[in-house]
Parts: structure tokens; sequence; C-alpha cells
């Protein structure tokens, strides 16, 4: 029968090889998942060169596939945040159908607009992925390299950039999320949400603390020795360590050592972000 367990199906690929470099188990299970993905549903090719999945029709895709591990379960909110990463995702495949390097599993990040919390009306606005930080031998003292390449980064750039040009239509008494108050400032219409999606829990204190906590069995950030404390990502890499009181951030120095000193985690910025919304507009653009 086709249908065996992944476990089974991984001995037989670490026994045989099965023209896979199967090292270990771990690499024959990934083996065994890719044949068994590729055999039960055939939008999934494995690239000859790689090794890695793709799709190749994603219009035809079950819609019920999960294809990130790291996603928590939107459904225990109170809004419908499952449409918001459906949303994403499949931008994210429409826009990379095809392309075996950009359809790579990786984080992913997104925002989508929506008028009156109305699902029909979902926008997506900006979608990213990555993971890295640069090193500080890459950096550009004209700006012209991106020093921290993780996914909600990234589509936080394009949020703004389309902050900016739908200010730029109000000026231009074009159709416009904003109004252009007497002031100079811009307020956002009523009834325009955002919802920022991110695959993976961002690095810092959200990946150590869980959401399904309850408050009584939740430890002060006094009691644990590196909760709530200032991180740095680390350079051309994943994750975040301790921020050193001592760091140099010039130029000359960052160049010598690393990008990371200044480059900072997101697990705070974020918190900021969602109570305090994005300030240069009139109104506070909550997410």
């Amino acid at each position: 029968m086709l249908i065996r367990s992944v476990e089974s199906a991984a001995e037989e690929v670490l026994d045989s090889g099965n023209g896979e470099d199967s090292v270990n188990k771990k690499a024959a299970k990934a083996a065994a998942s890719r044949v068994a993905s590729c055999a039960f549903h055939p939008e999934i090719r494995i690239s000859p060169t790689t090794g890695d999945c793709f799709l190749t029709n994603p219009r035809n895709m079950d819609s019920t596939i999960d294809f990130s591990s790291d996603d928590i379960d939107m459904l225990t909110f109170t809004e419908n945040f499952s449409d918001t990463r459906m949303c994403v995702r499949d931008k994210f495949v429409e826009l990379t159908t095809g392309n075996e390097i950009a359809s790579k599993k990786k984080i992913l990040a997104g925002f989508v607009m929506t008028e009156n919390l109305n699902p029909a009306t979902a926008r997506v606005i900006a979608v990213a992925t990555g993971t890295k930080c640069i090193s500080g031998g890459e950096l550009s003292i004209d700006g012209n390299s991106v020093q921290d390449c993780h996914a909600k980064i990234i589509a936080k750039r394009g949020v703004r950039l389309f902050f900016i040009e739908q200010m730029k239509a109000s000026l231009d008494l074009r159709e416009s999320i904003f109004t252009h108050l007497p002031d100079g400032r811009f307020q956002l219409h009523p009834g325009i949400h955002f919802h920022l999606f991110v695959s993976s829990a961002t690095c810092g204190d959200a990946r150590i603390y869980c959401l399904q906590e309850t408050v009584g069995n939740f430890c002060p950030a006094s009691k644990v020795r590196n909760a709530g404390v200032l991180r740095t990502k680390i350079e051309s890499g994943e994750g975040t360590i301790p921020v050193q009181g001592n760091s140099q951030q010039t130029f000359d120095a960052i160049v010598g050592s690393s990008v990371a000193d200044v480059v900072f985690g997101q697990s705070l910025p974020m918190e900021r972000n969602r109570l305090e919304g994005f300030h240069f507009a009139g109104e506070s653009v909550q997410i």
C-alpha cells in the first residue's frame, strides 16, 4: 500500500540510500517525507539539483495543507487570523511558483489590510521571507545593503513604502487610505485595519514564553536572568544574544567586528508597535 509510516519509510531510505545522502536518521526521515509528499500531491516536485520540494501548480493544491510547522493556532484569537495566514501564504506561493530557489521553506511574514475586519476585503500589502542578518564586512556606508534581512523587517519596510505612496496619493487628491488633515498630519480612514502574520515567533522573549501560559504560571523577568533583556541578532545567522554594555556602534568598529551589535531582537519592538502603532501618521496604525 502507498500509505506507510514516515518512520518505516525513513528506515528503508537509511538502509538502502535510495539515491539520497542519508547520513543519519533525521536526513532519512526528511527524504522519506519528500517522497511521500510527492506521492500524495502531484503538484509537489523534488528538485533534482537541490533535493528541495517546490510547487508547480498551487491553484489545485488542497487548502488544508499546512506548510509551516512553526505556525501558531490563530483560531485562539477573537479575530479570524487564519484568513490572514492563508492570504499571506497564497500570495507567497503565487509569486514563487516555478522558482525552485525562492519557493523553499523559510520564515514567512506579511501585512494584510482589511476594511471593517471583513475577510472578503483582505488585501496583501507586503510579503517577505528571510532569516539572516548580514555580516559587518558587507555593511555599506552608502546604505545600499539592508542590515537586517529577517522576514518581518523586510515586510515592515514594504508596508511603510505603501503608507508613503498612500500619503502621496492623498496629497494629489487621489484615492487613498489617509485623509490629509489641516495641521499637515495624516489620519487613517475609519474601518481600515492592518494585520501582521509571521510564521515563526519573533526572536527574543517571544521564543521563550508560550502564548498559552497563564498569569499564575508566568515567571517574572526579575527572576529569570535572560528574560526581558535587550538582545542583538547573531551575525549571518538566526537567534539572539544579550547585548553587551561596551558595544561599539561606529561604522568602522562594526565593519571590523559584527553588525549584530546594532541590530536588535524584535520581541520588544514588536510589542511596542502593537501598543503604540506607527506614529508617523496622524493616528496610530495598529497591527
